[in-house]
């Protein structure tokens, strides 16, 4: 059986009627050569938002994610740790923006350099990492909560 194709704002925004319009087209991120590919696919609207709001207003995360236009990540290892690089696109330029300051805050609220955002040419580019083997443990529990 084959299902439908379908978009996750069509689940996180039910009452808005689908959109003829293409999500914006966003492609995989690249890796150097030394990383080993872990995982790839999606980096939807409700990821996103789940993720936001773990650590910043969920009315802020809501409202970032809801400008959501495209996402795509990738999940690696290298020198030891396991990362993250995600690109995203929101569906305007003011959505954009919105995400960046959010995804900003997000990157500020961790307890330490574990994360950075970044816009290249209109596609902001998340990469996060695990802290590594020799991580103090205090810093390690300190993100959990």
């Amino acid at each position: 059986m084959t299902l439908p194709a379908w978009h996750t704002c069509e689940v996180s925004a039910p009452w808005v009627p689908p959109s003829n319009d293409d999500e914006e087209s966003v492609q995989e991120p690249e890796l150097s050569d030394d990383a080993d590919e872990l995982d790839a696919g999606v980096f939807g609207a409700i990821g996103l938002f789940s993720m936001l709001a773990e650590r910043v207003d969920a009315h802020e995360a809501l409202a970032a994610a809801d400008g959501w236009g495209g996402g795509q990540y990738v999940t690696y290892r290298v020198d030891g740790r396991t990362c993250v690089r995600a690109q995203i696109v929101g569906e305007s330029r003011a959505d954009t923006e919105r995400l960046v300051r959010t995804l900003d805050d997000w990157v500020q609220s961790l307890p330490s350099a574990f994360a950075k955002v970044s816009v290249v040419d209109e596609l902001i580019v998340l990469e996060s990492c695990d802290p590594g083997a020799s991580a103090d443990l205090a810093t390690v529990t300190a993100m959990t909560r």
